[in-house]
């Protein structure tokens, strides 16, 4: 969950089963474990699927954090006095601070691998949203007035006190989302889909409005069900997914782990570029001979230029250069070009000519880290803040149009629907002309 409900958790039960004494510190110490799991965000894996699939990895195991446990326990005990006053409270601070957190975490819809490193799917039980005001405000009061009076009698009480109500809503969402899946199934045996494999998430913020997701053979339906009372039946939509393509590209290491971390719950697409490809070909009076293939290709340091490369092969263009960064073209026709490869890397290469294929990508900016798991950081600092903005009250007189002043016009846009290919292509052949 986000890092300010693993911090008040930690801080709640440090301060909860702590001496009364050495509650304080205790909180403290507690918040620090809470969030130290998650920070493996600032490690680098080697790729996108590897930092996605990787995080919640050995920092959130069972088999790392209890023996983990243990020895920061003893080094506590080695080093501060505090911990050998009472030992073993201290080693339910300790324990229960970072254990806590994975098992948290695991209740959320992304992987939790509790068991790493063993070979099983990541945990991911999902009743409860990444963000719960329910489940994270009660803990929050009571860690806040706890840490301000940590020496009066109501302290402990109150933390235990808002510990057991954040279970009790967290078990809720054990009975909301079985009573969804029960509802969902129920609509499913009369589609002929009851064994097919369902995964039952809730809404954001909430754990009223659910989403169910089908896994069937020609791709998915997707509903959501409400445990309201009176709540209309679930209206599953379809969606298709090329499973075809995805068993066929099972060999690939970043499929089948994508695959593995989402107990493949897994939409697949495949763009060829055949449609453009026919159509630049079908131009008349083409000379392929002559041919520039030349579109963006990467921001920074992801690629996406995979369809112009089969739209190349297509069209029979050998020479093919992705990420280029800078293009000089020779007196005699020839080019040569500067090709990122990797980090800080470039390929220098020279070619006769045209016919060639050249994916433009930034230019000579730096390329920046690559680590997916910024926008989760984001996420955890905006969505809290966007919670606590209030709701505009409107005057007596309401709202009323005043006026609006239309911007200068710069460039002419035009809009079209359903444009065929071969007409896009011939366009575009225009204004390179041009």
């Amino acid at each position: 969950m986000d890092s300010l409900t693993q911090v008040v958790l930690g801080a709640g039960i440090a301060g909860a089963v702590a001496p009364a004494g050495h509650r304080r510190k205790a909180m403290l110490l507690g918040a620090a474990l809470g969030t130290l799991p998650d920070l493996d965000v600032f490690i680098d894996y080697g790729g996108a699927v590897e930092n996605f699939t990787m995080h919640r990895g050995f920092s959130h195991s069972l088999f790392v954090l209890l023996p983990l446990s243990l020895l920061l326990w003893w080094l506590l005990w080695k080093l501060w006095a505090p911990v050998r006053e009472a030992p073993l409270r201290w080693l339910a601070v300790v324990g229960l601070a970072l254990v806590t957190h994975p098992l948290l975490d695991a209740h959320t819809a992304y992987g939790t691998q509790l068991l790493w490193p063993l070979d099983v799917p990541p945990t991911m039980w999902a009743t409860i949203f990444i963000i719960d005001p329910l489940f994270t405000l009660p803990l929050l009061v009571a860690t806040v007035f706890a840490a301000f009076r940590p020496n009066r009698g109501w302290s402990t009480p109150l933390l235990r006190g808002a510990l057991a109500v954040s279970l009790v809503y967290l078990s809720w969402t054990w009975i909301a989302q079985a009573k969804v899946r029960h509802e969902a199934l129920e609509q499913l045996a009369g589609l002929a889909l009851q064994d097919a494999p369902v995964f039952v998430t809730p809404t954001p913020f909430n754990s009223v409005l659910w989403r169910i997701v089908v896994l069937t053979d020609t791709g998915y339906l997707e509903g959501f069900g409400s445990v309201m009372p009176g709540a209309p039946a679930i209206a599953f939509r379809a969606y298709a997914s090329d499973l075809g393509a995805l068993d066929a590209a099972s060999d690939i290491w970043a499929v089948r782990r994508l695959r593995w971390f989402a107990r493949d719950f897994v939409r697949a697409e495949v763009e060829d570029g055949a449609t453009l490809a026919d159509a630049i070909g079908s131009i008349e009076g083409l000379d392929r001979s002559r041919m520039l293939l030349f579109g963006g290709c990467a921001s920074a340091s992801r690629d996406s230029g995979v369809t112009m490369q089969m739209v190349a092969e297509r069209l029979g263009i050998v020479d093919q250069f992705l990420a280029v960064d800078q293009l000089t073209v020779n007196s005699d026709g020839s080019m040569e070009i500067l090709e990122r490869i990797e980090a800080g890397q470039y390929q220098l290469s020279r070619c006769a000519g045209v016919p060639a294929m050249l994916g433009w990508a930034t230019g000579s900016l730096p390329e920046p880290s690559n680590n997916p798991q910024v926008g989760m950081m984001n996420m955890r600092t905006v969505m809290p803040a966007l919670q606590k903005a209030q709701a505009v009250q409107v005057g007596v007189g309401g709202v009323q149009f005043a006026a609006v002043d239309l911007p200068k016009q710069r460039r002419e846009t035009r809009v079209v629907k359903d444009t065929p290919a071969e007409e896009i292509a011939r366009e575009i052949v225009d204004w390179l002309k041009t």
